[in-house]
């Protein structure tokens, strides 16, 4: 039981902000991404689909580093690093999919603000 007082949603919420903020300072497409992914299934998110799933929908940073390999590595790494997202290889050892906590997806859908109507 949680201690009386204790307001583990706004903490949780703060804390798990600074990752994305983070992200974004670093990598403003990694950001970009991530909020794409803030709106697709979080259970997997294949990568063979991930352009048919809103690659039109990325503004152009994100859409510049999904065409092209080394940036896409670098935005996904960033991602990675801040635990925003998981990989899963396959069996040839590239990565297949991605994974991102439901609590992420919300945290990063109720932080974007007016911009959340463009990734709906």
């Amino acid at each position: 039981m949680p201690p009386r007082g204790a307001d583990y949603p706004r903490s949780v919420a703060a804390t798990l902000g600074l990752s994305p903020d983070r992200a974004r300072e670093e990598s403003p497409a990694a950001y970009e991404l991530l909020c794409l992914f803030a709106y697709l299934a979080p259970d997997r998110i294949p990568r063979r689909e991930l352009p048919e799933a809103g690659a039109k929908a990325l503004p152009e940073r994100a859409r510049e580093a999904l065409a092209q390999h080394d940036r896409w590595t670098d935005v996904i790494e960033t991602l990675a690093r801040y635990s925003l997202v998981r990989r899963e290889r396959g069996e040839d050892g590239l990565v297949a999919a991605y994974y991102v906590h439901r609590v992420v997806q919300q945290v990063v859908r109720g932080r974007m603000g007016d911009d959340a109507e463009r990734w709906q």
